[in-house]
C-alpha cells in the first residue's frame, strides 16, 4: 500500500494573534513490517513434440523413428516400460541414434482415456514422461478403479506438480478430442493391440526381448541413408 506523506499548509489571517497557537502533530502512518520475499515461480520447459502433437525423446533427426502403441493399462506395455524401455533409451535414445515417439491408443477402457488425459495435463507442466512413468509403474488390473480421477490427482501431486493446475485440466480434459482422433489414426494405420510399434514406418506387434530389439534397430542404422 502506498502512503501519501502528510501535507501541512499554514494560511496566515490578516487578524491571527500576536502568539501562533501549538501546530497539530501530523498523524504517522502505522509501521509495515518487512515485505516476505515470495519464491520465484518454478519455469515450466515444455518438453519436445512432433509437428502432429506426439511427445518424442531424443533427437528430432535420429536416423531411425520408433513410435510406440500404448495404453497406460496395457500389461505387456506395462512391462516393456519398467523392464526393457530405460535399457532402450540409454543405449539407442540419449546417444541420438534413435527417436522414441509416444502415441496413445487409449483402447481398453474409460480407465484408458482418463489416463491419457492425465498423461498430457503433466505434459502441460513439462512433466509428460515422469508421469508416463508413474503411471506404468502404479498400474494395478484393467478398469478396477486405478486410474480414477481422484488416483491420477494424487500421482500429480506426488510428482510435485501444481495440483491446482493439474487438477482443472483432469476435470475440462481439453486434449480428449486429440486422444480420441490418436485411436483412430492407429486403426488407420492398422494397430489393433498394444504394444505395437512403428519402425520408420515398419509395423511391428509386440515388445521383443531388449536383445532382439537391438537386433532390430541396429538392422535399421545400418540401412544406408538418403
Amino acid at each position: 500500500m502506498r502512503w501519501g506523506g502528510a501535507i501541512l499548509v499554514l494560511v496566515l489571517m490578516a487578524c491571527a494573534p500576536l502568539v501562533a497557537p501549538p501546530l497539530p502533530t501530523p498523524t504517522l502512518p502505522p509501521t509495515q513490517p518487512p515485505a516476505i520475499p515470495t519464491a520465484t515461480p518454478k519455469a515450466i520447459v515444455l518438453e519436445p513434440r512432433t509437428p502432429t502433437g506426439e511427445y518424442f525423446l531424443g533427437r528430432a533427426d535420429a536416423a531411425v523413428t520408433f513410435e510406440m502403441f500404448g495404453d497406460y493399462q496395457c500389461p505387456a506395455c506395462g512391462e516393456f516400460a519398467r523392464t526393457i524401455e530405460p535399457t532402450f533409451i540409454q543405449s539407442y535414445v540419449e546417444t541420438g541414434k534413435v527417436k522414441f515417439v509416444w502415441r496413445d491408443y487409449a483402447w481398453i477402457g474409460d480407465e484408458s482415456f482418463a489416463a491419457a488425459q492425465a498423461g498430457r495435463c503433466a505434459g502441460r507442466q513439462g512433466q509428460f514422461w515422469a508421469y508416463h512413468d508413474y503411471l506404468y509403474a502404479h498400474q494395478h488390473g484393467e478398469n478396477l478403479g486405478q486410474f480414477s480421477a481422484q488416483n491420477l490427482e494424487a500421482f500429480a501431486a506426488n510428482l510435485g506438480l501444481d495440483s491446482a493446475a493439474f487438477n482443472t485440466c483432469i476435470e475440462l480434459a481439453p486434449d480428449m478430442p486429440a486422444i480420441e482422433e490418436a485411436l483412430r489414426q492407429g486403426i488407420r494405420q492398422r494397430v489393433d493391440v498394444t504394444p505395437t510399434f512403428l519402425i520408420n514406418g515398419d509395423l511391428k506387434v509386440g515388445a521383443p526381448p531388449m536383445n532382439r530389439l537391438a537386433a532390430l534397430l541396429d538392422s535399421y542404422l545400418a540401412r544406408p541413408t538418403h
